[in-house]
């Protein structure tokens, strides 16, 4: 005995068609290009620090160190943006400068420091200035102040727009609106 079974044309019509639509929505969504928005930027690897140091030796002899309360390195540019900065810049005498500043930047690569806000320094041997923006050049071995220049030493003020050394200021050329007052300056 053999039993017939119905066939529903209908309904089989139907399942084949949603089974189609369905296959068709998965094509779809997973042959579609993968393209990122115009304006989406590689994120940056940035790397922060606390209480951190840096510091520059050629041939084993210190020239500069740096200390921050706070550093961030960007690992792609090599620039280390630091805040609450204490710095030393070392003479070859072995006198020393000494500044503290708000901010400063360190570019690894080009060994440039750039100092900024707020900045005061003072010499072990009685120099000491402000200015707008202290720049190291690693390359040139040149320090230099930018904007608003007032450097003192015992029996001497001199103030401009730039000043440049490249003995850490035991001698330095002043630029721009320069003025000397030598002598006693308490008068």
């Amino acid at each position: 005995m053999t039993k017939k079974v119905a066939i529903n044309k209908g309904k089989i019509a139907v399942y084949l068609l949603v089974l189609c639509a369905i296959g068709l929505v998965y094509w779809a969504y997973a042959s579609r290009p993968n393209v990122e928005p115009e304006d989406a930027k590689p994120v940056s690897k940035i790397m922060t620090y606390n209480n951190n140091s840096l510091k520059e030796e050629v041939n084993g002899k210190l020239i500069w160190e740096c200390y921050a309360e706070k550093m961030s390195v960007n690992q792609d540019t090599q620039i280390v943006d630091m805040e609450n900065i204490k710095g030393t810049f070392y003479r070859e005498d072995g006198s020393s400068i000494e500044i503290t500043a708000a901010k400063a930047v360190y570019d690894q690569a080009k060994k440039n420091i750039e100092i900024t806000e707020g900045i005061k320094a003072h010499s072990t041997d009685d120099m000491a200035f402000e200015t707008d923006k202290v720049t190291w050049d690693g390359e040139q071995s040149v320090l230099t102040c930018d904007g608003n220049v007032k450097i003192s030493k015992p029996g001497m003020v001199a103030t401009g727009d730039k000043a440049e050394s490249k003995d850490a200021f035991q001698n330095f050329k002043l630029m721009g609106n320069a003025h000397i007052i030598k002598g006693d300056i308490n008068q």
